[in-house]
């Protein structure tokens, strides 16, 4: 889940406890996270912003005994405005191959 005061959860669905949740919030001051894609197997979010950035987590990472995911980078130049939707997408080629892709959509048009 993506919430407005920046916090994104992510809840395993085979525990019945909510402390089992990947906890984490967004790095800049008033950032507010519009939406998340799990990809790689669950184990990358890609979390779009109200700062125009999409933003990437580790979700393998752990602080302690508290599930945090690690923040590895962003996307700064992407869009201008808020980022209201992301979502990982496999698509095969012409050869058969299966690649991972990112689509993303913005305030900005």
């Amino acid at each position: 889940s993506a919430s407005q005061d920046g916090t994104v959860k992510v809840f395993d669905l085979r525990t019945n406890s909510s402390s089992s949740a990947i906890t984490t919030k967004m790095a800049l001051p008033n950032e507010q996270a519009l939406c998340v894609s799990l990809g790689y197997g669950g184990t990358l979010a890609a979390v779009g912003t109200s700062k125009a950035r999409v933003s990437f987590l580790d979700l393998r990472y752990s602080s302690g005994t508290n599930p945090t995911g690690a923040l590895m980078g962003s996307y700064v130049d992407a869009h201008t405005e808020e980022v209201t939707q992301v979502r990982f997408q496999s698509v095969s080629n012409a050869s058969g191959q299966t690649k991972t892709v990112l689509a993303t959509a913005s305030e900005d048009g």
